[in-house]
């Protein structure tokens, strides 16, 4: 495999290969290319490449190159990756990209070294406090949709009951 043998030259021949042929690679080929990409770039030059290599696949219009991607990011370890990452993790809408991210997220607070473990701490902390506020959000949607049909349940009777002569 050619991320065993740890050839950073190697890295910009793999993303020739991942453009040029995306279409007919099988998902998972590109998922394990792009993060060997990652696992190669690690510094310098070849890390601001495989940086702009992965972040024009983010609004690719297949999902799992998408995915890819985020993986990559999040493998490439660049602190650079977490405004992109965000929003995608908070996605509500695509639950596949927003698990992605929240793993490459994760990634990043794990091993980025240029931040101290009280701020990686502290991301995670807010990342979980976000995932339960939309939890109770949804909750709170919920019990305002069981209050409305229980309202209108309670003024169908009413329009069905017979006046009452004294």
């Amino acid at each position: 495999m050619i991320r065993d043998l740890n050839d950073p030259a190697l890295a910009s021949s793999v993303m020739e290969t991942i453009k040029s042929r995306e279409a007919e690679l099988d998902p998972r080929d590109v998922s394990e290319a792009m993060v060997t990409v990652a696992k190669l770039s690690q510094k310098g030059k070849r890390q601001q490449a495989a940086f702009e290599f992965f972040v024009d696949y983010l609004n690719h219009p297949r999902q799992t190159l998408q995915s890819s991607a985020i993986r990559g990011l999040g493998e490439l370890h660049d602190p650079a990756a977490r405004p992109l990452l965000a929003p995608i993790a908070a996605n509500k809408v695509d639950a596949v990209l927003a698990a992605a991210a929240k793993a490459a997220l994760a990634e990043l607070d794990q091993k980025t070294p240029l931040v101290p473990a009280e701020v990686g701490d502290l991301r995670k902390e807010v990342r979980e406090l976000r995932e339960e506020q939309a939890k109770l959000q949804k909750s709170l949607d919920e019990l305002k949709e069981k209050s409305a049909a229980a309202k209108k349940a309670a003024g169908d009777e009413k329009k069905g009951e017979k006046p009452t002569e004294k």
